[in-house]
């Protein structure tokens, strides 16, 4: 399995709840509309900047997230290389790139936003980690 891992920060202008239901209901749809066959999982996990546990730096760090800059993690995952080079064929047809900055340019901040290609290998299949 092969992992597209997104980094991803909200515009300063808008609220975590208009990012989050913007991303739900805009976002989603409209990457699933173009890849869905691509695409075997499409999660988001919301970072909790307040939260007590959320810090950066070594274990039980006073600061709470002062030079985190990232607002969700969202992965897409692949079966193979081909679904992954198809999703980056299909993202550059005509229009659908240009479709997806356009709405991407409505609720992220893309200066500081990160894309990872993972390898998910499952070495101890049925087993403990």
């Amino acid at each position: 399995m092969i992992k597209l891992v997104a980094l991803l920060k909200k515009r300063a202008d808008i609220s975590r709840e208009e990012f989050i239901a913007h991303y739900e209901h805009s976002h989603v749809p409209l990457i699933m509309k173009h890849f869905e066959p691509y695409v075997v999982e499409y999660t988001r996990t919301y970072l909790d900047h307040d939260h007590p546990l959320s810090f950066v730096g070594g274990y039980g760090s006073e600061s709470a997230f002062p030079g985190v800059v990232y607002d969700v993690v969202t992965t897409q995952s692949f079966r193979c290389k081909e679904d992954l080079d198809a999703f980056y064929e299909g993202a550059a047809k005509p229009g659908v790139g240009e479709e997806i900055a356009a709405d991407e340019a409505k609720f992220l901040d893309s200066s500081v936003n990160q894309v990872i290609i993972m390898l998910d290998e499952k070495r101890n299949p049925g087993g403990k980690a």
